[in-house]
């Protein structure tokens, strides 16, 4: 029983650490961590690594074997341990205790086929090429969703506080940082799972791990075939409901003497609380049912299920199709390029190739929103199609997409955005800017702008005299979309000139330089 204790002491160490590294990757406004850093905490993810296996392989990859090896030989631990979700549950309910809160958390009985029909429908859904299921219920990208929609603003507003404070003092060791709010659906819909969560941790303990969450279901599979189980002698169980009550995944019922292994997270409540008779403990015993049977039973819930994914299907995704086809909501027009709020097509990050791959690839764990330092990308709404909501796309409101800046590439965690040098990056053509004549204050107003050619890094926006005024005009050769001279553009409201997003990034041609005729050093007198 010591040994227990000093077990569940190491798990909740390392839960805490996971936990807080994984919320200072989210909130690092100065983006201060290395990349590399990055890539190796989100390495133990199961969802971005899952993603990996069929995409950019390495490292990430490595994270979804590791997790599946482990969790064959003491079950979920991952859950516990490693999920930053599934800990910040574990803090709600660990704070509600300290509240003195009573909380009975008792196994539920009528939803037990609900988790793999879940899990049947995203893994269809992915066979399907479509990720956006997934993308809504895993809980390593929810939690990045709340991080950046809920806290992080709180963070920088706090940053922005004793920055102003300082400087009555001269002390400029802060600097002030733009919040970079995401648009009102997606923030609704964050908020909405966030206070969900809270709800039903505080009632049902980690009901959503169990029932809901699809790495959970991954899991509760494989670790029916793990070799540690917990287990409930029944031959000196007296049923007194001691070990039902600290359960947090309600996989306990003391009146059947049994323990389902699938749903149990390892948080090793019930071991550490004393037993009057000493019937439940870690044990590599199979107990009363064998894995061999286990495994048959597995295949006949699962045949059964067949029927009601089958049925949800027909019932959920076909009409969610018939809606996107019917109102248009995933195609791309090109008609009315004029009208900004009228466009359809959207810039995805760089490193994404095309809307395919990244809309096949990217689960929205808003890592990309947070690391950017221009606050250009943000989250979408429909603009990928409404089976794509949530998925980052780039805006030039607050900023533009740096020439040489490849950190949303660097800090992907499962392949949507691929690794991009700093000298490619100077080429790839993520969109294509178009000027739009009738809203340009050189034509509305007859005065010389020029904002958007001097911003242009590539200089694709160049200025040509018409009737004694100087035109923009856009060379989409070498045009890289970076959104410079939106940004740039005085125009309020719709813009004189946007970016259009490619559907399939291209290569730019590389700008031409200009060679300056050498100077005659002994006629040149600069004053």
């Amino acid at each position: 029983m010591k040994d227990i204790r000093l077990l569940k002491k190491l798990r909740v160490i390392l839960a805490m650490l996971a936990l807080s590294l994984m919320s200072v990757v989210f909130l690092d406004i100065y983006h201060l961590i290395p990349e590399k850093f990055v890539g190796i905490i989100l390495s133990t993810q199961l969802a971005p690594s899952f993603i990996n296996l069929f995409k950019a392989g390495g490292i990430v990859f490595t994270g979804f074997v590791v997790i599946t090896v482990i969790s064959l030989l003491v079950g979920r631990i991952y859950c516990s341990t490693l999920c930053p979700l599934g800990i910040f549950m574990d803090v709600l309910i660990a704070v509600k205790r300290k509240l003195r809160t009573k909380l009975n958390f008792k196994k539920t009985k009528s939803l037990q086929f609900l988790p793999y029909v879940i899990l049947g429908l995203v893994i269809l859904a992915l066979l399907l090429g479509n990720i956006q299921l997934i993308s809504l219920l895993d809980p390593y990208s929810n939690f990045g969703r709340i991080l950046t929609v809920v806290l992080k603003p709180i963070v920088i507003g706090a940053n922005n506080l004793i920055y102003d404070g300082l400087l009555h003092f001269e002390n400029y060791t802060l600097q002030p940082i733009d919040v970079n709010y995401a648009n009102l659906p997606v923030s609704i819909f964050v908020f909405l799972f966030f206070f969900i969560i809270i709800g039903l941790s505080s009632v049902k303990g980690r009901f959503f791990c169990t029932h809901i969450c699809p790495v959970g279901s991954y899991l509760g599979l494989t670790s029916k075939l793990s070799v540690f189980k917990i287990n409930i002698d029944s031959n000196k169980c007296i049923s007194c409901g001691k070990c039902e009550r600290v359960c947090k995944a309600g996989c306990i019922s003391a009146k059947d003497k049994k323990v389902d292994f699938s749903k149990c997270v390892m948080c090793l409540n019930c071991i550490s609380t004393k037993c009057p008779v000493d019937s439940i403990a870690l044990t590599n015993k199979k107990g009363r049912m064998s894995v061999k049977k286990q495994l048959k039973i597995g295949e006949k819930q699962d045949k059964g299920n067949l029927a009601r994914r089958t049925a949800i299907q027909t019932l959920v995704i076909s009409p969610l199709l018939l809606v996107e086809n019917a109102f248009g909501l995933n195609s791309i027009s090109k008609t009315d390029k004029e009208e900004f709020k009228k466009r359809i097509v959207p810039i995805s990050p760089p490193g994404s190739l095309n809307h395919k791959h990244f809309t096949e690839s990217c689960t929205a764990c808003f890592l990309c929103v947070n690391a950017c330092p221009s606050n250009v990308i943000k989250p979408s709404l429909t603009e990928y199609g409404l089976q794509a909501a949530m998925l980052p796309q780039l805006t030039n409101k607050k900023g533009y997409c740096n020439l040489e800046c490849t950190r949303c590439t660097d800090v992907c965690p499962n392949g949507a955005l691929l690794p991009v040098s700093k000298e490619e990056k100077k080429t790839l053509q993520i969109g294509i800017a178009h000027f739009v004549r009738e809203k340009c204050v050189v034509i509305t107003d007859g005065t010389d702008c020029g904002a958007c050619s001097e911003h242009c890094p590539t200089k694709a926006v160049n200025m040509v005299i018409e009737n004694e005024l100087f035109v923009p005009v856009v060379d989409e050769s070498i045009c890289i979309g970076c959104g410079a001279c939106e940004y740039a553009c005085p125009v309020s409201g719709e813009k004189a000139i946007f970016i259009e997003g490619n559907t399939i990034h291209k290569l730019a041609k590389k700008p031409k330089i200009e060679k300056l005729e050498p100077v005659n050093q002994e006629e040149y007198f600069p004053f």
